[in-house]
């Protein structure tokens, strides 16, 4: 601005105006000529006339002026005829499956490529105008949308893919290689197409079904259940294998379900009937834990588990009831045993129901013959605390034996039983000096009474207790005056015992003891009873043992005898000549012995073993009119020996009064268990009574003992009868 002539300055303004760009006429035209030309060759794998960033640069200008809905529509016309000719090009094509999957893989995989090279030409198309409009999806969705409508439309086409793709798969399962990439490309597809799960999943799950349905049933008539579960076990894997190579992960599980259905879930019963006791049987460890884990599979171990109980039961009752084998009962138990634990370890896991279903099944049939078992158990252990160390395998062994005894013993119901026998066979051990080792035997207590208690044990704990105090008395009563005045050749000791403590023993009341005997016996009398005033001594000469110092032809001898066989040889004594003869009726007559003891007595010094004397005549058999001298042939390289006695066998009769016995000590239990259930019942007929009394007793008893026990509780009035039913009884507080 300036002044001139003297006026006013004057300003001037320039404004530039900024032309908006825009497309040259029929731009779009003759783009999209080139465009499509570009995406024919694409279509048609020829090369690309146009430079690709001139066509990138054309497209970004559309884009840019905002013609992007124009050029989309343009394109996706052009796309949508070339995928439909695609498509229907593959009808009516090979009836061959194999060769028509891969015409199929190959369509598939050049429209991934096309799609891609299209994607990557009009990027900037499918970038912008999806990003502005939400609606629009992109151009690769776009084309997956096209070839799913197409595909789903050529009914043809899809089902030959499906039943063809199947058909693969059954040639595979059948053992015949097959292409991994047309199977891999295959699903992809569907995958891609959305199509997988409701096209193909659904069909080709129910098709696995119906295979192995019929070849499940085919193979269990024709292979052993082992060789079938082998099978199972190798297809189970082979459907996880063919999920991991080329189906998609979400089969696995529907498959897997549908393979464990047909192969296992609907043949349970009949594995379990045909294969589960040959298994047992045979101890097959490895076939066993396949059954296991196949059923686990399809939630079926609760019917093994019956199967496993029933068979513990079925072949325990067979060990139990064989009475022609009961002197090997508990060893055949304790090796059943431990064979029925390693498979419950190694092939069922250790599984605790098992194990609570086995422990039910051993208790069933270990008191299936009421107490008998309770008995043998009693002297298996009592024959094993007399060879303890002296076994194969030394204390150790015999400890660890004695653990799984007692296991067993812990399924006894009849244990006032087994306590009854351990006791008299304890004291024949602790008082004839036959156990061999006094620790083996507190430990063997102490177990028993870990399991039952100190009630339990206490009897037996007051038998060594006694013991004790008796080397403590003999100690004292070889200190006295009493003991000096005994013979100087004699020596003596005794037990003295607590009659409660200690089982009953028969009296001999005719036995005529040896004059030094006698002189023994009355010595320490004397010294016992100035120690104790006011207690009663029983003797018991069927316990006792002595060692006999003889001149034979042979030599001096120190013979090992029992009493019995001691006043025997003693009346030997009397013989002028070693010649000279003693008859039976003498012996028996001087000895005051029973018969039958007697018997046993020179059967054990004339022909067993050791014959210390010679029978005449010979024979096995003792009779009235046999005669005895000393055997002037005897000879034997030991200084000291002992003879053996002749043991009794257990008669029925004895057995019984065992089993009385033990009755009588369950007689309180009996009236506790009466009185406890009338007391909360009040009234209760004879016949429910007696049930409930079977429910709460835990040893074997029968009704009629019962009924002999609420006998005894009327006459003492715990209870009354009703006076309207006699069958009813009523409870008097």
């Amino acid at each position: 601005a300036g002044e001139g002539n003297g006026g006013p300055a004057k300003r001037m303004t320039i404004r530039l105006s900024k032309a908006k760009p825009s497309l040259p006429e029929n731009f779009l035209e003759t783009s999209w000529k080139k465009l499509a030309e570009a995406v024919d060759a694409i279509h048609n794998v020829r090369r690309v006339e146009h430079s690709r960033e001139e066509l990138y640069r054309m497209v970004e200008a559309l884009c840019m002026h905002k013609r992007s809905s124009e050029l989309c529509k343009l394109l996706e016309g052009v796309m949508d005829q070339h995928i439909r000719v695609s498509i229907e090009s593959l009808v009516g094509q090979t009836p061959d499956y194999a060769a028509f999957l891969g015409l199929v893989t190959d369509t598939w995989q050049n429209h991934c490529q096309q799609m891609q090279s299209i994607r990557n030409l009009f990027l900037y198309l499918d970038r912008t105008y999806v990003i502005r409009d939400s609606g629009q999806r992109s151009l690769w969705e776009v084309g997956l949308n096209m070839f799913r409508k197409y595909f789903e439309g050529a009914t043809d086409v899809k089902n030959k893919v499906v039943h063809g793709f199947l058909h693969l798969i059954d040639r595979e399962r059948c053992g015949e290689a097959v292409s991994l990439s047309t199977c891999t490309n295959i699903v992809r597809m569907l995958v891609a197409l959305q199509i997988y799960e409701e096209s193909f999943e659904k069909m080709f799950v129910a098709e696995t079904s119906n295979f192995y349905r019929r070849e499940s049933s085919r193979l269990l008539q024709e292979s052993p259940v082992s060789d079938y579960m082998v099978h199972v076990e190798g297809r189970l894997k082979e459907e996880k294998q063919r999920v991991a190579r080329y189906l998609d992960p979400q089969t696995r599980v529907p498959l897997v379900r549908a393979c464990e259905k047909e192969l296992v879930a609907a043949h349970v019963q009949f594995l379990l009937e045909k294969g589960f006791e040959p298994l047992m049987e045979g101890q097959r460890t490895v076939d066993l834990e396949r059954m296991y884990s196949l059923l686990a599979r399809v939630n079926a171990l609760r019917d093994m588990k019956v199967a496993l109980a029933a068979f513990v039961k079925n072949r325990g009752l067979k060990i139990v009831q064989n009475e022609e084998a009961e002197k090997e009962l508990v060893p055949n138990l304790l090796k059943f045993k431990q064979d029925m634990d390693d498979l419950l370890k190694d092939a069922m896991h250790g599984n605790e129901d098992f194990d609570r279903a086995m422990r039910d099944a051993s208790e069933a049939f270990l008191n299936s013959r009421a107490s008998r078992p309770a008995e043998l158990i009693a002297k298996f252990i009592d024959a094993q605390l007399r060879t303890g160390a002296k076994g194969v395998g030394g204390e150790e062994e015999t400890e660890a034996l004695l653990e799984k005894v007692i296991v067993l013993f812990r399924f006894l119901s009849a244990k006032d039983v087994f306590e009854a026998f351990y006791k008299k066979d304890l004291a024949k051990r602790l008082l004839l000096g036959r156990s061999a080792s006094s620790d083996m035997e507190r430990s063997m207590i102490a177990k028993l009474k870990t399991e039952c208690g100190s009630n339990f044990t206490n009897k037996l704990e007051g038998m060594f207790k006694d013991i004790e105090l008796s080397k403590d008395l003999m100690a004292n009563f070889k200190q006295s005056r009493q003991f000096a005045a005994l013979p100087e050749d004699v020596e003596m000791n005794v037990h003295v015992l607590t009659t409660g403590y200690w089982p009953a023993y028969p009296a001999m009341k005719d036995l005529r003891l040896h004059e030094t005997m006698v002189q023994c016996r009355q010595t320490f009398e004397e010294f016992y009873f100035s120690k104790h005033e006011g207690r009663r001594l029983t003797w018991q000469p069927s316990l006792g043992n002595c060692l006999l110092r003889a001149s034979l032809p042979c030599g001096r001898k120190e013979f090992i005898v029992s009493l019995y066989q001691s006043l025997v040889l003693l009346l030997f004594n009397a013989c002028a000549e070693v010649g000279d003869e003693l008859t039976f009726v003498h012996i028996k007559a001087e000895t005051g012995m029973e018969d039958g003891e007697l018997r046993r007595t020179l059967q054990s010094l004339a022909c067993g073993k050791v014959r210390v004397l010679e029978k005449l005549p010979k024979g096995r058999e003792i009779e009235d009119g046999d005669k005895f001298r000393i055997n002037a042939e005897f000879n034997n390289r030991m200084n000291r020996i002992k003879i053996n006695s002749i043991q009794m066998k257990e008669t029925s009769k004895e057995n019984k009064e065992t089993h009385e016995r033990v009755f009588q000590d369950r007689q309180y239990q009996v009236d506790a268990a009466i009185v406890r259930i009338m007391k909360a019942r009040k009234t209760l007929s004879h016949r429910e009574l007696i049930g409930e009394l079977f429910k709460q007793l835990r040893f074997p008893v029968t009704p009629a003992d019962l009924k002999k026990r609420v006998e005894s509780l009327l006459d003492r009035e715990y209870l009354e009868r009703d006076e309207a039913d006699r069958d009813t009884y009523k409870y008097l507080a």
